[in-house]
């Protein structure tokens, strides 16, 4: 079916010269075309999309002070606007918010019944040895916040020589730096760990590169977890090393630790899948 356009094919415009017809027109019938063009039509150029259809005439150039001492006398000269209620000095317009009260829930009860157990925990801890507090941090040392730093030292001093600790979790306990260079010392010995967690703590951004780097000797920690610190950001340079540091690792297949830039989340990603590639080929090749 043939489309027609004033009584032509639609498809003799395409041969016409649009700047040969435009030229014979009128400035009338062009004032006319400018007002009948859509002004959101993204073909056009600004220039013909924002035309100026103003008819006055240009008063001078822009004057920044007057202008904002033009605005200022003439807020002063207007009166204000009429309130349905006046204005009464003291007291409060409107509802005033309250926050609701929380419900108490099953997590809260359970939580409740978890911090009874820091008393427990704290005799424990009391005279005991190397091997104990190892023995200890098995069973459920995160979110317990009495543990003081030389009790931390003597668990990871005896971290260095244990074979039997697999799994070490230590996730909101108020770790700091301090006694996490004795950890460092105790990675790169020990090589039954499979699994760190030290998430929502105190550990700076240079110690969790470190904790990363110290896992390159012996390669034998599965799963780091570093998360939620206080501070969160580690920064670009640090972000950058930890990367490189984690292409080092083929032993390595989960990592917990937040990277802002995205080549840095792209390295480790892809890394991470290489490692678990390769033991999946293992797997598959043993059976």
């Amino acid at each position: 079916m043939t489309t027609k356009l004033y009584g032509k094919d639609i498809k003799e415009y395409d041969e016409i010269d649009i700047d040969d017809l435009l030229s014979k027109l009128t400035p009338e019938e062009l004032e006319q075309l400018s007002n009948e063009v859509d002004p959101d039509d993204s073909l056009l150029p600004p220039s013909q999309r924002c035309k100026d259809q103003t008819t006055k005439a240009p008063t001078g150039p822009l004057n920044r002070k007057k202008l904002l001492e033009y605005l200022e006398k003439r807020a002063k000269e207007q009166e204000d606007w009429p309130e349905n209620k006046p204005y009464e000095g003291g007291i409060k317009r409107g509802k005033v918010w309250t926050p609701k009260e929380k419900s108490r829930t099953q997590e809260d009860e359970d939580l409740e019944v978890e911090l009874d157990l820091d008393d427990d925990y704290e005799q424990a801890l009391i005279g005991a040895s190397e091997a104990e507090l190892v023995d200890l941090a098995a069973s459920n040392l995160s979110q317990i916040h009495n543990i003081s730093k030389e009790k931390f030292k003597r668990l990871f001093e005896g971290l260095k020589t244990n074979t039997n600790l697999e799994i070490l979790s230590l996730a909101n306990t108020e770790l700091t730096d301090g006694p996490v260079e004795i950890l460092l010392q105790a990675l790169e010995l020990n090589k039954n760990l499979k699994s760190l967690n030290v998430e929502s703590n105190y550990l700076t951004p240079q110690t969790i590169r470190d904790l990363v780097k110290a896992l390159l000797p012996t390669q034998s920690v599965l799963e780091l977890r570093t998360a939620n610190q206080s501070p969160q950001v580690l920064g670009n340079k640090i972000e950058m090393e930890i990367s490189k540091l984690v292409e080092m690792n083929d032993t390595l297949l989960r990592i917990g630790i937040f990277f802002e830039i995205a080549d840095a989340r792209i390295r480790v990603a892809a890394k991470l899948q290489e490692n678990n590639d390769a033991i999946r080929v293992k797997r598959v090749g043993a059976q």
